[in-house]
């Protein structure tokens, strides 16, 4: 029969510690989200001063994780439930069934009634995603936060959809019969790609830029200094590759950055940042 894990005393203790912050590092599928949710089991059912589960906030990156969550406290707790009404036995080797007795010294009645109330109230608990519990303090305080409260909080998929409309947009303006400039794209797509060259306007419009800040400077003259300094970045990975056993993906898309700063007549070609390195 297998024990406890190696680390049962720091899980313990992570899942119970209630004076002082806790950090855990631990990679993908090691028992985080459990652990997470069994240290919210134990404020919910601490017979000196439970946490109303309305006052708890679990934020994790994506709606799924968040959903995945819920969900989990949900069954965790109905299976609690069964615990306190006798309508199931509680196993002190299982991690559910020893927080369960843990908390049942101290009334088995009052374990049930706070369970209860838990599950009556489990939609009140704050648990979602990053964006969307920042999105809800913005609305809830639209005067203070100077945020229109019809906002929509982008968790990715809004900036794909809008790079795609516009990248459409830009290339029928730019590549059409009647560009403006034909004759130098014509040129820079010799030695770029167009894939190469969506994924590195995509790279820049992820950027968040201060526009404001922006417009303090001489036009024309940070966009060049901006240049410049991808020049000297890309050229400094390039120089730091040059050794590399074995080439990867990445190179050859700095490569591709460098060009297109180089057609641009601000940045230099691949070959000037090999004789500088």
């Amino acid at each position: 029969m297998s024990g406890p894990p190696a680390d049962h005393e720091s899980r313990s203790r992570a899942a119970l510690e209630r004076a002082r912050n806790v950090v855990v590092t631990a990679g993908a599928g090691t028992g985080k989200t459990t652990l997470l949710v069994e240290r919210i089991v134990h404020l919910l059912l601490r017979h000196d001063g439970p946490v109303p589960i309305g006052n708890l906030l679990a934020l994790t990156f994506s709606r799924r994780a968040a959903g995945e969550m819920r969900a989990r406290l949900r069954d965790v707790l109905t299976r609690l439930l069964a615990f306190a009404r006798g309508d199931a036995e509680a196993d002190p080797s299982d991690v559910w069934g020893a927080a369960y007795l843990r908390h049942e010294k101290g009334g088995r009645e009052g374990v049930a009634l706070r369970l209860r109330d838990a599950l009556a109230a489990i939609e009140d608990a704050q648990v979602g995603t990053i964006h969307s519990f920042a999105a809800s303090l913005l609305r809830a305080h639209p005067l203070e936060s100077g945020v229109d409260p019809a906002f929509r909080e982008d968790d990715g998929t809004l900036f794909e959809e809008r790079f795609r409309r516009a990248w459409r947009a830009w290339l029928a303006v730019e590549l059409g019969s009647a560009a403006p400039d034909a004759k130098g794209w014509r040129a820079l797509l010799a030695k770029v790609s167009l894939p190469d060259l969506a994924l590195l306007a995509r790279a820049l419009c992820g950027e968040a830029i201060d526009l404001a800040a922006l417009g303090r400077f001489e036009e024309g003259a940070v966009p060049a200094v901006w240049r410049e300094g991808l020049a000297r970045e890309a050229k400094a990975i390039l120089a730091a590759r040059a050794g590399a056993a074995r080439p990867v993906k990445a190179d050859e898309m700095v490569a591709s950055a460098l060009s297109v700063l180089a057609a641009t007549g601000k940045g230099s070609p691949p070959g000037e940042a090999e004789r500088e390195s």
